[in-house]
């Protein structure tokens, strides 16, 4: 009978140390942080795009940050998209304000 008391110490040990952890708690911001910072957009863009072209989108690049002529910034991604038995790529490109954050436009093209 002792053994038995032994063991439920020591799990309630152990369990205590692991909600008592404190890298475990953080576990979510250490995720977002080492996200790259396109990846908020890349989210966006495959939304959008699946909600317009009303298909799924099978697959998706980025293709960089590129300076706008207005100040902003453009996070451009390729993304492959199956509607029925066709597939074809589009290229969607999201204008950011750098200073803000927040996003200013989305333009999608259909690529040949």
């Amino acid at each position: 009978m002792p053994i038995m008391k032994w063991k439920k110490w020591f799990i309630a040990a152990i369990t205590l140390i692991a909600l008592a952890d404190p890298t475990a708690s953080s576990a979510a911001a250490a995720s977002a942080r080492l996200q790259p910072e396109y990846a908020q957009w890349g989210r966006q863009a495959v939304d959008y795009t699946s909600q317009e072209y009303k298909a799924e989108v099978v697959d998706y690049a980025y293709e960089g940050r590129y300076p706008s002529v207005d100040g902003n910034v453009e996070y451009r991604f390729r993304l492959w998209v199956r509607k029925a038995s066709r597939e074809y790529a589009i290229r969607v490109a999201v204008s950011v304000n750098p200073s803000t954050g927040e996003r200013v436009g989305l333009k999608l093209t259909e690529l040949q």
